[in-house]
């Protein structure tokens, strides 16, 4: 007899005439969860998010995207408060701290849950990158313990002090390229994970992005003048959304809280509430999404040069010439680089058009012939954005009058 029917025949013999009926209150009393231990676990606090760099163009766009989820609080990391990005930020509800890349203080990353680490574009990112990572490591993660002040809870040995999660922005090919620009990020990689061998309560994911979708822009002034996409592209390229970058960093930071959490009230309501000291909750469990992965955020499908512009052409209305005459050139990457620093709307840092160039040309034929790794969806329930929706929504920027004059 199945258990529904158990429960059936249960509820049939009770509700005859000849039997109590508050026989059905005791029995439904049995089989729903009691309330007051549904209450010993508290719902889900906020989760605050530290952004570097987020006065750049990357950061800048990653916090103002993470600010829109309800559960998290985002602080960003900026050179000054006065600055115009600083200002921009505030209006988008992110708060503001000051972060000194040459020598950043472990106290501006206090208090926070997670610190997303991005790694600046300039040629020094890998120095910078192991700098913002030791600030981190020294950081403590008061929100975990309540009212023990950051101070106190560095001076308790054995790990009880334990530091912000950390999320590691990277790139495809930085494990397997021998261009400096995407080695430099290997490099960062290797020490996070070598210092977490020695910090075990370090909870850390590294996040390795494709070539995105929105770096086709800073081609659009080149395209103009030549009606020519001039790409360093060998083989194909499965272009991410900058936007799903920070779907993936919200999901990570609430879903590995989530078990953090649950973990934390479970464990505080068998110890009278205490979850400090020699009470610390256990935050290296395996099923943490965050605990020391590697995660490949690619888009949805692989794109050749010609297959890019043919999205570009139906993007374009009818009467536009590039509609009917852009064409698709395969250049060297070092002939990319000038076109990247000199033809775009925001002039690139030498040493960042290296790195988008090199993102590009290190493709691997190989890959062409496979699938595209799917942790966007693994991590956030959906798809990776396609190239069509930043392709339809900047069209504009493709506007070329050299393909026929207006």
């Amino acid at each position: 007899m199945g258990a529904f029917e158990t429960l059936s025949t249960s509820v049939d013999r009770l509700m005859k005439p000849n039997r109590n009926p508050f026989n059905v209150l005791l029995m439904f009393y049995m089989i729903i969860p009691d309330p007051c231990v549904i209450a010993k676990v508290p719902p889900l606090p906020s989760v605050t998010i530290f952004v570097t760099a987020a006065d750049g163009s990357e950061g800048f766009s990653l916090a103002v995207a993470l600010a829109e989820h309800d559960r998290l609080v985002v602080i960003g990391g900026v050179e000054s408060t006065t600055g115009t990005k600083a200002q921009e930020l505030r209006k988008a509800g992110v708060a503001v701290r000051v972060v000194d890349d040459t020598d950043p203080s472990p106290d501006v990353f206090d208090g926070c849950d997670w610190v997303f680490v991005l790694p600046p574009p300039a040629a020094d990112r890998g120095s910078v990158g192991k700098r913002l990572l030791d600030a981190c490591l020294n950081a403590t993660r008061t929100g975990v313990y309540g009212s023990i002040s950051a101070s106190a809870l560095r001076s308790i040995p054995n790990d009880a002090g334990v530091p912000p999660a950390i999320m590691l922005l990277s790139v495809v090919g930085a494990a397997d390229s021998n261009r400096s620009s995407l080695r430099a990020y290997r490099e960062i990689e290797t020490y996070l994970e070598a210092k977490a061998l020695d910090h075990k309560s370090v909870t850390y994911a590294i996040l390795r992005t494709e070539f995105y979708q929105q770096n086709l822009l800073l081609w659009a002034d080149n395209v103009n003048a030549t009606c020519r996409l001039q790409l360093p592209l060998q083989h194909c390229v499965a272009m991410l959304s900058q936007t799903d970058v920070a779907e993936v960093a919200a999901a990570l930071a609430t879903q590995s809280y989530a078990r953090l959490h649950a973990h934390t009230a479970t464990f505080a309501s068998v110890t009278g509430g205490h979850t400090q000291g020699d009470h610390t909750p256990d935050i290296s469990r395996t099923d943490d999404p965050g605990r020391g992965k590697i995660y490949t955020l690619m888009g949805p499908r692989y794109l050749w040069g010609s297959d890019i512009v043919a999205l570009i052409r139906n993007a374009a209305p009818q009467s536009w010439p590039v509609r009917t005459r852009l064409q698709f050139s395969e250049i060297s990457r070092n002939a990319t680089i000038p076109i990247l620093v000199k033809g775009n709307r925001g002039v690139l840092d030498p040493s960042e058009a290296e790195l988008v160039a090199d993102l590009l040309h290190a493709q691997d034929f190989q890959a062409c012939t496979d699938t595209p790794a799917d942790d966007v969806r693994a991590l956030t329930g959906h798809a990776a954005a396609d190239i069509t929706e930043v392709l339809t929504a900047n069209i504009h920027s493709f506007r070329s009058s050299h393909c026929g004059g207006w």
